[in-house]
């Protein structure tokens, strides 16, 4: 798959709102944040729980600012916080997965 062209959210930031966009491409990490050019890349072929948990974690990365190895001890907290969140909207079915009809 190549790149995608995305879609374009306003996510909090430390310097305030900022339009950001999330498109797919082909990369090893389940997602990856470019902060110069404001962009969340997730890998295709991801099921939804672990693209829902791949985006709330590269979302933190970006309402933190953490990320790029500038605070290694940030990714096991934004890490739990992204699996609880997923978590928490499977068990309110906000959130479905594929084959729980």
């Amino acid at each position: 798959m190549a790149e995608t062209k995305g879609r374009y959210v306003n996510l909090p930031t430390p310097s305030g709102v900022q339009r950001w966009r999330i498109a797919y491409r082909k990369q090893r990490h389940y997602g990856t944040v470019d902060w110069d050019a404001r962009t969340i890349w997730l890998r295709p072929n991801q099921s939804r729980e672990e693209l829902a948990d791949t985006l709330i974690h590269e979302c933190a990365h970006v309402a933190t600012g953490l990320g790029d190895g500038q605070e290694p001890s940030i990714e096991a907290p934004i890490s739990r916080i992204a699996q609880g969140s997923t978590a928490a909207l499977l068990r309110m079915g906000l959130l479905v997965v594929e084959g729980d009809d």
